[in-house]
């Protein structure tokens, strides 16, 4: 965490986040009779700060998923070999592989099934499909995933089916990976671990981008409770 000032006057707490920088508060000290609020509020931003550091972030990089699943090696690691942001979750369905496999070989927007994530924001508010979609299942290499209305998303970059699938974005310099391993468990149930990966490049003033850690974190979660 570090402190922006002017002329001595505190302004900013700041404390490094996935994407960038993360402003925890904002006040500026007046000379006379300032000192007091100012520690107070020092203090009461390093609480936030030490609050996400040690709670929240190791939460949402890796809700669900065990030191083992967050460690190991997984197909597409290698399409960002050195991320920004780096990612692994993992939930357990009770439903086979193969019965988990269709409803993940079918996601995409718009033309596809929905993400099962939070429809309003990636499917302009269609809900994701609550049955297996036949037409969708013949997934291919090269195929995309759309994630907006003209086309463009995720790339299926591998497939072996009924246990990995890895997606790929890779556009102006900015690179995202996230690879869906599912593992049988004894009674007919399934480890699904999800990783996701990327080196996004800050993009200009006056463009935006609806994806961050704290989208990430929220879609994720909303989906593997929809599949368990």
């Amino acid at each position: 965490m570090h402190a922006v000032t002017r002329n001595g006057a505190l302004l900013l707490w700041c404390v490094a986040a996935d994407s960038g920088t993360l402003c925890l508060g904002l006040e500026e000290v007046t000379p006379v009779g300032g000192t007091r609020r100012a520690l107070g509020s020092v203090v009461g931003l390093a609480g936030v700060a030490l609050l996400y550091a040690r709670v929240w972030r190791p939460w949402q990089l890796h809700w669900g998923a065990t030191a083992d699943e967050v460690s190991r090696p997984m197909p597409g690691d290698d399409i960002v070999p050195r991320p920004w942001f780096d990612a692994t979750r993992a939930v357990t369905i009770d439903a086979a592989p193969e019965h988990v496999w269709p409803w993940l070989v079918q996601m995409g927007a718009f033309t596809r099934a929905g993400w099962y994530s939070h429809d309003t924001l990636d499917n302009k508010g269609v809900p994701s499909s609550e049955v297996v979609v036949p037409a969708l299942q013949a997934l291919r290499v090269d195929d995309v995933m759309p994630l907006s209305e003209d086309g463009r998303g995720f790339t299926v970059d591998a497939v072996d089916p009924g246990r990995t699938l890895v997606l790929a974005v890779r556009e102006e310099g900015s690179t995202i990976s996230t690879t869906y391993r599912l593992d049988p468990l004894p009674g007919d149930r399934t480890r699904l671990v999800h990783r996701i990966r990327h080196r996004i490049r800050p993009r200009s003033p006056g463009r935006r981008s609806s994806w961050s850690p704290w989208t990430s974190a929220s879609c994720s979660w909303r989906a593997a409770r929809c599949w368990a």
